[in-house]
């Protein structure tokens, strides 16, 4: 440093506070007060002519570098400037040589800010980076709203007509749902035993149930007229029928536009849960008949029984093919049980009738149809996304409201909370996959769905397309950009199995009836199986859970018919127990994927085990 700088560091020693302030934390802390970054000082001592000392104030100012260094810049130009007075130089020719302030200062500042070091210049390109990052971030968020609030869906398709084809190409004169109608009002209110469980002959609520009955008998014969319409011809949509709400009064304002802005999704069907009790009522009634002797009656209930079943599917959706196929279920327990209570209750000809019937069910093919999914899923999308004519379109606000409120109707159903994401909702809309990529998803999971419950029960991986959609929702991420089939995928795997088991028991229904004929006509039970082939069955049905022959044996001379289960293991025809020690039948066909999970036991078939009685 020269002297004349050393000098300039001299002069009227400043106040205690102000040396503070300027003082370098490195210099308070080696507990040293130096002021040594006090530019102003530095400049007032060094005694400069203004012109000069200005110059020197307006570099330090505008160099916006740190303090210490805006006062080493003060003391270089300070020394410059008294090197030039000394020199002989006059302030003023210092002050043109020197030139403008500005450009100065910005020379200064840059090789200062080059010999910074290398930490410092790290963290300043990772502000700069993070600064460009968030601007990106912003960018790309308000492109992603511009892009969501200006698409508009287009309905190009009336999905809900497709669902109803079927219903309204029934002529208005072979319609049952009307007759159903008429049959509903005149039983009035149905007693809460034939909903709340099966009540049978001999039980305590049983003479209620059956003064019931008697007393409605018209109206039951109104069922059984109607079961055996051809088609059921109930149109369905977003609201009541105007004829049908003399059944459902209280829905004659239920409609919501949320749902209806849904599509498919917020269809009502209400008419289900009425033709299940009426089903109900109908084997109740053949439990009736059957005390009373009276086979006729009790045929007749369950032929009406399965025209039920049939009339539940007419409208194509997973949860009508279920109700369905449980009424299918229900009509072979209700035949197995008065048929094994009562075994000449039936005449050969009723039996046989029967035995057609239940083979004739569901056309013949008794699996589960995916056409109303389907079309569920393509009206929802046309809902969600725009479309650019060539398949595939983006993302809409009004689609992701729709989004929004199918997942809180999920919620709702599965008891999870709800988190609003509107904040997020650009973000989901850019996440999120385009049309065609997310039709041709669905469109693969149910081709995947269907190849699966074309085959038969033994060779199904049941839990295939489940895990498919699982892999959907490995992450966050993944589940917003699959979002509308994770919401709208129902769990196929175990609907899917169902029409395997319900084949199951109508197999071994068919083989009783056949053992019941042989034994009429030949005073004795077969020895196997085969001996009812071809007379009696065109073939002996396989276990639908290895695809070998039903097991047959005959135990203390009575003949009994079984599956292996869902265990795949014989056990001589044992049934499973619960976890009380109660004989509960129907264990043993509850599917899993790992068949050493399964309950231990065998589904008996022929003749029917009633589960043990509730008693908690």
């Amino acid at each position: 440093m020269s002297a004349a700088t050393s000098t300039s560091r001299g002069g009227a020693q400043p106040s205690l506070l102000r040396r503070l302030a300027h003082t370098p934390l490195r210099d308070i802390v080696r507990g040293r007060l130096s002021g040594r970054a006090d530019v102003k000082r530095l400049v007032a001592a060094a005694e400069l002519p203004v012109p000069l000392a200005s110059i020197v104030l307006e570099v330090a100012r505008r160099s916006r570098l740190w303090r210490l260094e805006r006062a080493d810049v003060a003391d270089e130009l300070i020394a410059h400037f008294v090197d030039g007075l000394s020199a002989g130089s006059s302030p003023q020719a210092l002050a043109d040589v020197f030139g403008p302030a500005r450009q100065a200062a910005r020379l200064i500042r840059r090789a200062k800010r080059r010999n910074r070091p290398l930490l410092w210049k790290a963290w300043v390109r990772s502000v700069q980076a993070v600064g460009l990052l968030i601007g990106l971030f912003v960018v790309i968020y308000i492109v992603a709203a511009i892009r969501l609030f200006t698409g508009i869906p287009v309905l190009a398709h009336d999905y809900l007509a497709d669902v109803n084809a079927k219903a309204r190409a029934v002529p208005e004169a072979q319609r049952a749902w009307p007759m159903y109608r008429s049959a509903l009002i005149a039983l009035g209110e149905i007693p809460r035993e034939v909903n709340d469980h099966v009540v049978r002959p001999g039980q305590q609520e049983w003479e209620h149930v059956a003064r019931y009955i008697e007393t409605h008998g018209e109206a039951l014969e109104l069922v059984r007229q109607a079961a055996s319409r051809p088609g059921l011809g109930y149109i369905t949509g977003y609201v009541i029928n105007e004829a049908d709400l003399v059944l459902w009064p209280d829905r004659a304002s239920a409609t919501n536009d949320r749902y209806v802005k849904m599509g498919l999704i917020g269809i009502l069907l209400p008419h289900l849960t009425e033709l299940r009790r009426m089903s109900r009522l109908l084997t109740l009634d053949a439990h009736r008949a059957a005390a009373k002797a009276d086979g006729t009656l009790a045929a007749a209930d369950i032929e009406a029984s399965l025209g039920i079943a049939e009339h539940a599917r007419e409208t194509p959706f997973i949860i009508n093919e279920l109700v369905s196929l449980g009424q299918i279920m229900l009509a072979l327990d209700t035949f197995g049980e008065i048929a094994s209570e009562h075994p000449d209750i039936f005449t050969n000809s009723q039996l046989q009738a029967l035995a057609h019937r239940f083979s004739a069910v569901h056309g013949g093919r008794i699996q589960l149809r995916l056409d109303g999914e389907r079309w569920r899923f393509q009206d929802f999308v046309q809902r969600l996304y725009t479309d650019d004519g060539r398949g595939d379109g983006r993302l809409t606000a009004q689609g992701l409201r729709s989004l929004g409120d199918l997942s809180s109707m999920v919620a709702q159903s599965t008891g999870v909370p709800r988190s609003r994401v509107d904040p997020v909702a650009p973000a989901l809309g850019l996440a999120n996959a385009g049309r065609r990529e997310m039709t041709e998803e669905f469109s693969r999971l149910f081709t995947l769905a269907e190849a699966e419950f074309a085959k038969p029960l033994w060779e199904q991986d049941t839990g295939k397309v489940d895990r498919e959609v699982g892999h959907l929702n490995r992450s966050p991420m993944s589940t917003a950009r699959n979002l509308p089939v994770a919401l709208l995928m129902p769990a196929l795997g175990k609907a899917g199995v169902r029409p395997q088991l319900v084949i199951q028991q109508r197999d071994g229904m068919l083989v009783a009836i056949g053992l019941e004929l042989y034994r009429r006509r030949n005073g004795a039970w077969p020895e196997s199986l085969d001996m009812l082939v071809p007379d009696l069955l065109p073939a002996v049905p396989p276990d639908r859970f290895d695809g070998r022959p039903l097991r047959y044996r005959l135990v203390d001379g009575r003949p009994l018919v079984y599956s292996i289960g869902a265990d795949r293991d014989d056990d001589g025809g044992r049934p499973p127990l619960d976890d009380r020690g109660r004989v509960v039948p129907k264990l043993a066909a509850r599917v899993v994927e790992d068949p050493a999970k399964a309950v231990d036991g065998d589904w008996v078939l022929w003749p029917p085990v009633l589960e043990a009685a509730d008693d908690s």
